[in-house]
């Protein structure tokens, strides 16, 4: 017979015992997380169907834990899922029943998260999740995006993506903060005169009128802007000596009527056919009226699409800007065409090509009536029309400019002829910006030696992209010009085919600075020089060595022979609306007198 002490002695230890296991078997009960479903006998209510919420509890916890059972237990989560979407897809009067009954046939998951076997807690029985008072939303798996049945997946390339930057020192707080709290106003120009809605204001702006629709909305505003310049020039030309002080006033009116319906007027007061009001003091002082009130270009221009979106009462089915009245005519950065004339214009804007590899591309058809200033013409504005299109493509990892036009002598002389030119621009070893541009003129039914626009022009355009691309700019700009070259229009104030390739072929347009010959007829040359902005693009220096070397007879061109040239310009703002400009250059020419210029210019800007 076994003694109390005995009995005694035993229940102690058992207790003891019982007291060294409860946390552990706490531990293991909790392994298996009581907010997932694991026999859901009543998880919905008779009129609630399942929600994402329990889709995404099963699936969630199949995501949490890549440990789960390889077979049963698994099989058993993906009966589980199953039954929920088809307890989902049932009737709402059907599902209770249904769930009932495909939850009793669902055995409990069996493993933990750790792989060790859970034991029941009792203390916490098992719930299911609560029913969401409102919808729940989430967003799809990766597996169910979608595409659009136009797009293709493209290779990778590395060279798209340039390494992170390597920051030579620590970033200073101040100078992050000062990114976004360092901001002050700045003094900005106002334009001349702002009637109605002035330009860049804040606040609320009064309801538009919907006259054309209230789809193209009516806010008209009157703006006039521009600038006056003042200068100063001690030139040579080929002319002779010619000193003098010149102004010129540059107005542009502008009278927008919607968001793409606008009028729009450009006048010069001051000059007239290129000539400027001056006073010349070359030999004495002599003062020169040129005041000219007529409009330089007056035309109205609108998007189709936006009109008959406006008339018909809908967003804008298409896109279809278009111009007309005396319209400014400028391409290939005023190389090309460079002149205002009477005609009209209209483009199909914003397309692309996948048979072409094009990605972006827009095409304008214009025509030209009157006013066309060409030395093909000499003399006579009003002896040309033409009749041409020009085409602008983002494409073989560049820019792609294609221009062609008939022109017609209305004369009857038999100067028509055809004026093509193509452009290409890219970048090249992340190092050198490059454009080519190509013109060629060619149907002119005259003698050879009286043709007026006969040849052709290559001008080769290279900027080095330097350690610091927008303050320090190396450039070499190329030419070879054979027979006649001709832009399709070109007024006097633009000066030659060549004005762009470089400053000593750059006329100011206000004081007869001197230039080398910048017809490109028959000769070959380059312009070589450096351009420097300050860090702030506070001020700008240009220095530049120019030649050209003539070709063929004198008869046939107009240098009389070898020119070189070596130039600078320096400009920097005053302020807000003045700045001060100043150019200087020699040319050193064969067989002709040499030829000097300095000047200086003050302009406002308003």
């Amino acid at each position: 017979m076994i003694s109390p002490v005995t009995i005694w002695m035993r229940l102690v230890v058992v207790v003891l015992l019982a007291s060294m296991l409860r946390p552990i078997l706490a531990q293991e009960a909790t392994a298996w997380p009581n907010d997932i479903p694991t026999r859901p006998a009543h998880v919905f209510a008779p009129t609630s169907p399942p929600s994402a919420v329990h889709i995404q509890a099963s699936e969630a916890w199949s995501v949490r834990n890549p440990n789960l059972p390889q077979s049963a237990d698994r099989e058993i989560l993906q009966r589980y899922q199953r039954a929920v979407r088809a307890i989902a897809a049932a009737p709402i009067s059907d599902r209770n029943a249904d769930l009932r009954v495909q939850a009793e046939e669902l055995p409990a998951p069996t493993v933990s998260h750790s792989g060790v076997e859970p034991r029941p807690n009792s203390k916490q029985p098992i719930r299911a999740p609560e029913i969401p008072k409102r919808p729940e939303f989430h967003i799809p798996s990766s597996n169910s995006r979608k595409y659009d049945s136009l797009a293709r997946e493209t290779a990778f390339d590395e060279r798209s993506f340039l390494p992170s930057p390597e920051l030579s020192s620590q970033a200073m707080l101040e100078q992050e903060l000062g990114i976004y709290r360092g901001k002050t106003p700045q003094p900005t120009q106002r334009p001349w005169l702002e009637l109605w809605r002035p330009l860049y204001t804040d606040g609320i702006y009064p309801p538009a009128k919907n006259w054309l629709g209230r789809y193209n909305p009516i806010m008209p505003h009157l703006l006039v802007y521009g600038d006056l310049r003042t200068g100063v020039g001690i030139n040579r030309n080929a002319d002779g000596d010619f000193n003098n002080l010149a102004v010129r006033l540059n107005l542009d009116v502008d009278l927008e009527i919607t968001a793409t319906e606008r009028l729009h007027a450009f006048l010069g007061p001051a000059d007239r056919a290129g000539d400027f009001t001056h006073v010349d003091f070359t030999d004495g002082i002599d003062f020169v009226d040129r005041t000219d009130l007529r409009f330089d270009t007056l035309f109205f221009e609108g998007d189709a699409g936006s009109l008959w979106g406006g008339l018909t009462d809908q967003d804008a089915p298409f896109d279809l800007p278009f111009s007309f009245g005396f319209l400014p005519f400028f391409y290939q950065n005023g190389i090309w065409a460079a002149d205002n004339a009477m005609g009209a214009a209209v483009a199909l804007p914003a397309r692309h090509s996948r048979l072409l590899n094009w990605s972006n591309f827009d095409a304008s058809l214009f025509w030209a009536s009157d006013q066309v200033t060409s030395d093909a013409f000499p003399g006579d504005n009003n002896a040309a029309e033409f009749l041409g299109t020009a085409w602008f493509i983002d494409a073989y990892d560049g820019y792609l400019e294609f221009n062609y036009a008939y022109v017609h002598d209305d004369s009857g002389e038999q100067r028509s002829y055809n004026n093509l030119a193509v452009a290409f621009s890219r970048r090249y070893f992340y190092r050198i910006s490059n454009a080519i541009r190509f013109i060629v003129n060619f149907g002119q039914g005259l003698p050879s030696e009286a043709r007026t626009a006969d040849g052709h022009l290559l001008l080769i355009e290279n900027a080095w992209i330097s350690a610091s691309p927008n303050n320090f700019v190396p450039y070499c700009n190329c030419f070879y010009g054979q027979g006649r070259p001709q832009s399709l229009a070109r007024a006097g104030v633009f000066g030659g085919i060549l004005n762009n390739t470089g400053i000593n072929f750059e006329t100011d347009g206000l004081t007869g600075y001197p230039t080398l010959d910048a017809s490109a007829a028959n000769t070959v040359g380059a312009a070589v020089g450096v351009n420097m902005l300050g860090y702030n693009f506070d001020h700008q220096l240009i220095l530049e060595f120019a030649a050209l070397s003539a070709n063929s007879s004198p008869q046939f061109r107009n240098a009389a022979g070898d020119q070189y040239a070596i130039g600078l310009r320096y400009q920097r703002p005053i302020s807000n609306a003045w700045l001060i400009r100043t150019d200087h250059m020699f040319g050193f020419l064969r067989s002709a007198d040499d030829i000097r210029g300095s000047r200086i210019e003050l302009r406002w800007k308003f």
